[in-house]
């Protein structure tokens, strides 16, 4: 019941910024709606006799267990609702393959081994958090583990490595970077979207499902010649530090000057821009800059025992992850673009016009040089493969693309 009548505040409030209303104007509301849920609930609960989950059965928990012994069982990337069981011996392997256990010196030039223990990290991280007003709590005082999920979409299938990141020592300091990335992500779209109404030339290509992609193809109906899809197959272990840094420092530098305002403000599920250092947990955009290099460059995991710290790439798992990648891969495409219509190469701009990112999936129509263009948009740390030998046919997402008379 408790979590109930959270939910219900939580959504009270959505509402309240929503129409920008008081509160105090939905109280009356709130109570109201949750006395009746709750009412409704215990009224179910009379009727309806619930039987418990499958596996809790007896039976069923003891052939759970056997699976476990010779499987790992984990979800799929990017295919919600589907797991994945695999073998044991190959998992452990894969992931040690990955930290680089089997070369002589034990890590890699992505994953540098520490001879340190969790316990001294977790006690300088502790420290270093209270210069941005965080205190971690006793349950998250602790490093991140390193998995893997199977990528079934990619032909072979691949592995994804991820740093479970919730409930760790920096899970506070992750959790701001992302609700501040995901405004000014919102923010940069909305002056892109200003930047082709002015020019008539895209300068913005995330997308964050699937429709996305597929109204692209409704777009190039009847001109469709070919299609590419591309893999950033090293977006997450091998992005550059330092040009990821500069891209955020950009991207906050643009937005400040565009709203008119050096304060971000956060709150329980949203940041927004403030004009002055007012009450709540409010940073200035320097402080957001060195919150964001403290968490890229400061990125532990652990695994067989060992600690390794992540010098190329970003945290995969943590909240930040994907907001960060997004944000930096959209600055690149945006001076691309900028800078060719900037120097009169208008049509040069508007290659881009059938192209779609989504995180490190791209798909693009009628560019059948995309492998020699990304080059000129994306920094040298991020390569491209090509996922599609057949540019008539593709696995696009959770949608199998054939071309035929230019129709998609």
């Amino acid at each position: 019941m408790a979590q109930l009548q959270e939910e219900v505040g939580t959504l009270v409030s959505g509402i309240c910024r929503k129409l920008r209303i008081p509160r105090s104007a939905l109280k009356g509301w709130g109570s109201v709606l949750k006395r009746n849920l709750i009412s409704k609930l215990m009224s179910c609960k009379a009727k309806f006799r619930y039987t418990g989950s499958v596996l809790s059965k007896g039976e069923c928990k003891r052939e759970l267990e056997n699976l476990q012994e010779k499987y790992i069982i984990t979800v799929v990337d990017k295919a919600a609702g589907n797991f994945a069981f695999t073998c044991r011996k190959f998992y452990f392997l894969r992931l040690a393959t990955e930290l680089g256990l089997d070369n002589e010196n034990p890590g890699n030039d992505t994953y540098g081994y520490i001879q340190n223990t969790e316990a001294n990290i977790v006690a300088n991280t502790v420290s270093d958090m209270l210069r941005f007003r965080l205190i971690p709590d006793e349950n998250q005082k602790k490093l991140a583990l390193l998995y893997q999920t199977p990528k079934f979409h990619k032909n072979p299938p691949k592995m994804r490595f991820i740093a479970g990141n919730v409930d760790t020592v920096t899970a506070k300091l992750d959790r701001i970077v992302a609700l501040v990335l995901k405004m000014c992500k919102e923010h940069f779209r909305n002056l892109c979207n200003k930047c082709t109404g002015f020019s008539g030339i895209r300068y913005y290509f995330d997308v964050q499902t699937s429709a996305e992609v597929k109204a692209m193809f409704d777009l190039a109906a009847g001109s469709a010649g070919s299609i590419s899809i591309n893999d950033f197959s090293t977006l997450y272990t091998l992005f550059d530090h330092d040009h990821l840094l500069g891209n955020m420092t950009w991207l906050l530098g643009k937005l400040s000057k565009n709203s008119g305002m050096q304060y971000v403000r956060v709150g329980h599920d949203r940041a927004w821009w403030v004009r002055s250092d007012s009450e709540g947990l409010v940073y200035t955009v320097g402080e957001l800059i060195d919150m964001i290099d403290y968490i890229v460059r400061n990125t532990y995991v652990k695994a067989f025992g060992s600690i390794f710290r992540q010098n190329k790439g970003i945290i995969m798992g943590g909240k930040s992850s994907g907001w960060l990648s997004d944000c930096s891969l959209m600055v690149d495409e945006f001076k691309y673009v900028d800078n060719k219509v900037k120097a009169g190469l208008s049509e040069e701009a508007g290659r881009l016009k059938f192209f779609r990112r989504y995180r490190d999936d791209c798909t693009s129509l009628n560019i059948d040089n995309f492998m020699t263009l990304a080059s000129e948009i994306y920094p040298p740390s991020l390569s491209l493969t090509q996922e599609n030998t057949d540019r008539s046919k593709a696995d696009v997402l959770d949608m199998h693309v054939s071309l035929a008379g230019g129709m998609v």
